[in-house]
């Protein structure tokens, strides 16, 4: 998947964008709500930390830290236990970049991968 792709796919699937071309990014589906312009969280972090903004009240926990190899993102749920045993479960979705804004990227396509399947 090249970047425009992964930028479309956060823009429509993670934010409900919808794209108008020539223009950028309409939030929703009326006419009247503004046009956003050009979106680029892979390169911009404020654009990803609007993913992250949107996607964090589906998740118990948000990681983003720096590694000696770049950045690291994970979106965290505490699942309820299968058996007795069980202390905990968790579902997690992670991602790594050179940058923060990709690692954030990275982890918010794999949840669409999983939840889209």
């Amino acid at each position: 998947m090249n970047d425009q792709e992964k930028i479309y796919l956060l823009a429509t699937k993670i934010m409900g964008w919808k794209r108008i071309d020539g223009y950028g990014w309409q939030q929703g589906d009326s006419d009247f709500n503004p046009v956003i312009g050009e979106w680029n969280p892979l390169q911009n972090i404020e654009h990803a930390w609007q993913v992250v903004e949107k996607l964090k009240g589906n998740f118990d926990s948000f990681c983003l830290g720096h590694t000696p190899d770049g950045w690291f993102c994970q979106f965290q749920n505490i699942l309820p236990p299968e058996l007795e045993d069980d202390l905990i479960r968790t579902e997690e979705f992670d991602g790594e970049g050179k940058t923060a804004q990709e690692a954030i990227c990275s982890a918010a396509i794999k949840l669409l991968e999983v939840k889209c399947e």
